[in-house]
């Protein structure tokens, strides 16, 4: 579509200009086209920060296996998500999904 994206008007006027390339080939720029893909990128992080993962790869690689390391679990946890817009959209979605997490925004 030129002159932007159908599925929002903020496309329409500043973020998605329709351009042309070498070729005469178009390109257009989609305001969501990277949410998914950062919503996951989201979801990775934050299954991180509550599973330990860069402190339990420290302690495994200094075989300190004794103690309770593993950090907790997402799953039935409330997440709270600032923004719903796009990506914060498919975050909660994801979340609830994956690990069955209640969403407030």
């Amino acid at each position: 579509m030129i002159g932007g994206c159908a599925h929002c008007f903020q496309c329409t006027r500043l973020i998605c200009p329709t351009n042309r390339i070498p070729n005469n080939n178009r390109y257009h720029n989609h305001c969501q086209a990277v949410a998914d893909a950062t919503a996951e990128i989201g979801l990775a992080l934050m299954l991180a920060a509550a599973r330990r993962v860069v402190a339990g790869n420290r302690r495994a690689r200094a075989r300190q296996f004794e103690g309770w390391w593993f950090g907790q679990t997402l799953s039935g946890k409330t997440l709270g998500v600032v923004g719903m817009g796009g990506i914060g959209l498919r975050l909660a979605q994801k979340s609830a999904a994956a690990f069955g997490m209640q969403v407030r925004t």
